[in-house]
């Protein structure tokens, strides 16, 4: 681990490919040994698939860590489990064993041209905000002006997504 104050992360997971209950246990044993402690999960969303449709649905959460990684090495973290479990990265939006993205690293703004904190759709995106408002409803993203909650429910066109547990 890098810095010596924890801070707090959400990384939001999602998988379209091989059994879920796997994927997902696995996930989370490799970020609790890698990333930080996992403080909070939210319920699993069932949800269609968004950018290239013509694939399964998705199933998406969201979880809270502590960690002492700097945003960057979280983020390679992040991507060596994608690797570990198999994720080949073919084709923008498409499907997946397993996706893993960082929503907000302790309301750092930040950005390079592999990383953009906070994630630049998750604002726009009802699968991120569903299971975000979950565990952290009053969470402000930073750069908007209305909480997680508030944004979620003045979307106009939202979706019924199906809660696995």
């Amino acid at each position: 681990m890098e810095n010596k104050k924890k801070q707090t992360v959400y990384i939001a997971y999602g998988s379209n490919m091989g059994n879920w209950e796997e994927v997902k246990e696995k996930v989370f044993l490799l970020i609790e040994n890698s990333v930080g402690s996992i403080i909070q999960k939210s319920k699993t969303y069932q949800t269609p698939a968004w950018g290239k449709t013509d694939q399964p649905d998705f199933k998406n959460g969201i979880i809270k860590i502590n960690t002492e990684l700097s945003p960057q090495s979280c983020l390679l973290a992040l991507q060596n489990i994608e690797n570990q479990l198999g994720r080949i990265r073919t084709e923008k939006w498409g499907p997946r064993i397993i996706d893993l993205d960082i929503i907000d690293f302790d309301g750092l703004v930040f950005s390079t041209h592999e990383l953009i904190l906070p994630h630049p759709y998750a604002h726009k995106r009802q699968f991120v905000l569903e299971p975000l408002a979950d565990i952290a409803p009053n969470l402000m993203l930073p750069n908007c002006s209305k909480s997680v909650s508030k944004i979620l429910n003045s979307f106009e066109d939202k979706v019924v997504l199906k809660i696995l547990e």
